[in-house]
């Protein structure tokens, strides 16, 4: 009876992580989604700031274009005055679409890492380290990084180019993933068997206890072989 009541409760643990597991993953793809529609919108912003833009820079023409026997005396200033609203709105809005292009990234990344058996919380401890690793090009596109941030990653992309997933698989298998990675109670896969209670050695923590720590007091305990349960 004991056997079987250790069964059923361990059943019950699992089931109850899947269900978060699926609840993180909903929450993400709605993240997503909300993040993907402001890209539309940043998208149509910029449609409308460039028909603004062609308008100051056909002004800009005529007046440069203007012979200087007609010139007035505030030409000079208003050139500047033009060129400093158009750079200004320019580097605004390219701000606010690559921070869109970056969260939506992250939030794509932490999908992946969860699809690679990383738990949502270890998931939210490795974001912050990878987040340095997504990068906008001069067009517009998100790259990901080498670990030294010297150049962009060949992967699996249609371009060539590494993916958000193509990063999950590297963090996963590194040896700080591997300490994030679900506890089964399966061996094989790069993880070990699932602890026995009163092993020695054996570092386990309520996930309670361990949100409510700093971040890096989270790193130290799993750098320590600790886990979260």
């Amino acid at each position: 009876m004991a056997e079987e009541a250790q069964v059923i409760e361990e059943t019950q643990v699992e089931t109850e992580t899947v269900d978060n597991s699926d609840n993180e993953i909903a929450n993400l793809s709605k993240q997503i989604t909300e993040i993907k529609q402001k890209l539309v919108d940043a998208t149509e912003e910029a449609m409308r700031r460039r028909k603004t833009n062609e308008r100051l820079k056909s002004e800009l023409e005529t007046l440069q274009n203007k012979p200087v026997e007609q010139a007035d005396n505030n030409n000079e200033a208003i050139l500047a005055q033009f060129k400093s609203q158009y750079e200004e709105k320019e580097k605004a809005h390219q701000s606010i679409v690559n921070d869109l292009v970056k969260k939506n990234a992250v939030n794509e990344l932490k999908t992946a890492l969860i699809a690679q058996n990383i738990d949502p919380i270890g998931a939210n401890l490795l974001l912050p380290f990878a987040e340095s690793r997504f990068q906008i090009d001069e067009v517009g596109n998100i790259r990901i990084m080498s670990s030294d941030l010297s150049k962009p990653l060949a992967g699996t992309g249609s371009d060539g180019y590494a993916t958000s997933a193509d990063l999950a698989k590297e963090l996963a298998a590194s040896q700080e993933g591997q300490r994030l990675v679900k506890d089964t109670g399966i061996s094989g896969g790069g993880k070990p068997p699932a602890s026995q209670g009163g092993n020695a050695g054996s570092k386990t923590m309520p996930d309670a206890e361990f949100r409510k720590l700093s971040q890096k007091a989270r790193w130290a305990f799993l750098n320590q072989g600790g886990r979260p349960i």
